[in-house]
């Protein structure tokens, strides 16, 4: 008995934290945030020296409204670039890190791959950035911003949102452990989902959790 109210207690907290990331995942989806990167590609780097190979949406993160009151959101992303001729981003004559990292929504440290000396056509760079969004009337537009710091590649499996539910889903597993009652352990799912909400940082949109 004690074992099936395990079971269902677990069954109903990954329910519960699929709604609660459902509402977290707004914002525009990667094609669009593949298109917007591209873009910043061609303005990083110019002159077809770079471009976009791959690129993985890692989550979004909501900010505050602009002055207008419109709605802001940040995208996390990893991409990866192929170079298309010989670049040295050491150079403060031509292309620099700092120049590239902030087009690109990253930190000097979220561009991995430079070589000392500069990098051959065919070397692969990678970029775990950010792209701004403001919601123009419905439509999601990219701005820019003063960026985010993403210094380093997140984990697969370990990335915005879904890192909280894992950990939320760890932690639960091993609080109900030591766990007595049924109300006990609706208690613990309950506390822990409102602290996996205010880590993910969504905006309250009025969702709930009853058992």
């Amino acid at each position: 008995m004690q074992s099936t109210a395990h079971r269902l207690g677990l069954l109903l907290l990954m329910l519960a934290l699929n709604l609660l990331l459902a509402a977290c995942q707004g914002g525009p989806g990667e094609a669009e945030v593949e298109k917007d990167v591209q873009a910043r590609v061609a303005q990083a780097f110019g002159d077809g020296a770079a471009r976009l190979d791959t690129l993985r949406r890692a989550g979004s993160s909501p900010l505050a409204a602009d002055a207008e009151g419109r709605d802001r959101r940040i995208v996390y992303y990893n991409a990866k670039l192929i170079l298309e001729r010989d670049v040295d981003l050491s150079s403060w004559q031509s292309l620099n890190v700092a120049a590239v990292a902030d087009l690109l929504g990253a930190t000097e440290k979220g561009i991995s791959g430079l070589k000392q000396g500069g990098n051959q056509k065919g070397d692969t760079l990678y970029v775990h950035g950010t792209v701004t969004y403001v919601d123009d009337q419905g439509h999601w537009e990219p701005i820019h911003t003063a960026r985010m710091p993403v210094g380093a590649p997140p984990p697969e499996g370990n990335t915005g949102p879904p890192a909280v539910a894992l950990r939320t889903i760890d932690d639960i597993r091993s609080l109900f452990e030591g766990a007595g009652t049924g109300e006990e352990r609706r208690e613990i799912v309950a506390d822990e989902l409102a602290r996996a909400y205010s880590r993910i940082g969504c905006v309250s949109t009025g969702l709930g959790v009853r058992w």
